[in-house]
């Protein structure tokens, strides 16, 4: 699934009514993803009902929808948003609306997938737990430490590669096992792991395990305020919480989030809360092709189409009448950011 924009010039919460309204449709005529299904079904039991969501029908959608949204505000309201998910403005110029992607790509992108946190946060059991050192295998490790000024290179077994950021320290054995390839982070590196769909790699990196069959991606462990940020560049990697660390209550489902290109993830510890947005600084999905971006009287309509298909992130505009205009430049030397702006 894309990483979602939504341009947006009122939207004031993690995901925006209209949106949630839209996959819950989205949902009945059979066109989400597993993901999607899943949170949808999550949704509902929180509010205690006794059926999946595909045993109603479209006569149920609008009190479905409304029941689903109250439960949203009432977790919102009562664990706060990010900082930057301040009400914006109402403005008509649909070229204004545009510009305010930024605040949107930071603060409601994948409200769908940021909304675990939300549930996970809910049951209200600070878990206990255990060192992460605990979990390190005592023998047939090999441990880098990284005390110099410069990244520092490594080359793995299967051939994957990680580069430590200084201060970084990476446990990794010395031959893989058969099922499966295993390290451990402490700190920062950029992974770039070979393909091997027989054999997954599995980081282990304080309260969380970032699981992955051949992508490359970046994880910090060493952000302020007990937090870790994992960021995609190519793949698809899955971060969910250590349960060799994490001792929940019985009926506490485990967290965690899907992640494709261009998205992150911030996990907060403290209270176990998972926030998706778009990376800072969005990259091509296929560099290895070149994309010109020189439109000719092209409506909005198309060039954010074209947008979406290069940058794997899908743009939606809540006003209508902005796919209705045309744009005429060459906007292939900006970033992500500067094109929208543009």
């Amino acid at each position: 699934m894309f990483p979602v924009v939504v341009l947006s010039c009122i939207s004031a919460a993690i995901m925006d009514k209209k949106a949630l309204y839209n996959l819950l449709g989205k949902y009945l005529d059979g066109r989400c993803t597993p993901e999607e299904s899943k949170l949808i079904d999550d949704w509902l039991e929180l509010l205690n009902d006794n059926k999946s969501f595909a045993a109603y029908t479209r006569a149920d959608l609008d009190s479905i929808h409304n029941r689903i949204w109250e439960k949203i505000q009432q977790d919102i309201s009562t664990t706060g948003v990010p900082e930057k998910a301040a009400p914006l403005k109402p403005t008509a110029a649909p070229a204004r609306a545009i510009r305010m992607v930024r605040w949107v790509a930071a603060a409601c992108v994948i409200g769908v997938v940021s909304f675990i946190g939300f549930y996970n946060y809910r049951q209200n059991a600070m878990p206990k737990e255990t060192a992460f050192t605990n979990i390190i295998p005592p023998s047939g490790m090999i441990t880098r430490s990284n005390n110099g000024a410069v990244a520092l290179p490594l080359t793995l077994e299967d051939s994957s590669t990680v580069l430590l950021q200084p201060g970084t320290v990476l446990h990794y054995p010395v031959h893989f096992q058969d099922a499966k390839r295993e390290v451990y982070l402490e700190g920062e590196a950029f992974f770039q792991v070979s393909k091997n769909a027989r054999r997954p790699f599995y980081i282990y990196h304080n309260n969380l395990v970032t699981h992955v069959l051949g992508t490359s991606f970046t994880i910090n462990t060493q952000k302020e305020g007990n937090k870790a940020e994992v960021a995609v560049v190519t793949g698809r990697v899955e971060v969910s919480e250590n349960s060799q660390l994490i001792h929940a209550q019985a009926n506490t489902k485990p967290a965690g989030v899907i992640l494709t290109p261009n998205q992150k993830v911030i996990y907060t510890q403290q209270s176990r809360t998972f926030v998706s947005s778009i990376v800072d600084k969005p990259l091509l999905v296929k560099n290895n092709e070149p994309v010109a971006f020189n439109f000719q009287n092209s409506t909005v309509a198309n060039v954010l189409t074209a947008l979406s298909k290069a940058y794997g992130i899908e743009t939606v505009a809540e006003n209508e009448n902005i796919n209705k205009c045309t744009f005429t430049g060459d906007i292939s030397a900006e970033d992500l950011y500067g094109k929208l702006d543009i």
